[in-house]
């Protein structure tokens, strides 16, 4: 059997190096993508609010403009915190 040489030694202690510091990138990726948690007692004050609103506005108005847009942030927002929307920018690929 042969002997490693020094250079031998260092080659493979550079793959170590690239495989380890890969290996902590992708750990890092898994982490970033773990999904957010629903809060326990999520305070739907304001959801309620904004689906009452949505009611006035169709008997007095016939409606309300974009209200699928805010009662989905709201709603998100109402089960995650606010700090939903950090963690969406960040995983979200399209």
């Amino acid at each position: 059997m042969e002997q490693a040489t020094e250079q031998d030694i260092q080659d493979l202690q550079r793959e170590v190096d690239d495989l380890s510091e890969e290996l902590s990138k992708l750990q890092a990726q898994l982490k970033k993508k773990e999904s957010p948690k629903i809060i326990k007692n999520p305070d739907l004050t304001r959801l309620e609010k904004l689906l009452k609103d949505y009611i006035e506005a169709i008997i007095k108005e016939g409606g309300m403009k974009d209200i699928e847009h805010w009662v989905y942030e709201e709603a998100m927002e109402a089960l995650y915190g606010k700090t939903i929307w950090d963690w969406v920018n960040k995983n979200q690929t399209w």
